[in-house]
């Protein structure tokens, strides 16, 4: 489980340094994640399939498993950090 957890946020960086995204929050949880992240440039999907994609594989090929890791899609839903909307981008940190 430990090494399911250091894969992912293994992943999480490579992606952030790649996509160039800014992690303000984050949480892993027993059977999923939430990422409150800035994208700058617009590629949350690239970015997405990337990272569930490449920690996908990896754990499958150390299981000697085939097949889905991960239930779904992913949900994204906007939260904008201006200043119109700051209140709700700390309600969202802070629930995380």
């Amino acid at each position: 489980m430990n090494d399911d957890r250091n894969a992912l946020v293994f992943r999480l960086a490579q992606v952030c340094e790649s996509h160039g995204w800014r992690i303000h929050a984050w949480v892993l949880m027993g059977n999923h994640f939430q990422l409150l992240l800035e994208t700058p440039q617009a590629n949350l999907v690239s970015g997405i399939k990337y990272l569930m994609g490449t920690f996908s594989q990896g754990r499958n090929r150390a299981r000697l498993r085939r097949g889905h890791v991960f239930q779904g899609r992913y949900k994204a839903v906007p939260v904008n950090g201006t200043e119109a909307d700051a209140y709700y981008f700390k309600i969202v940190a802070e629930y995380m």
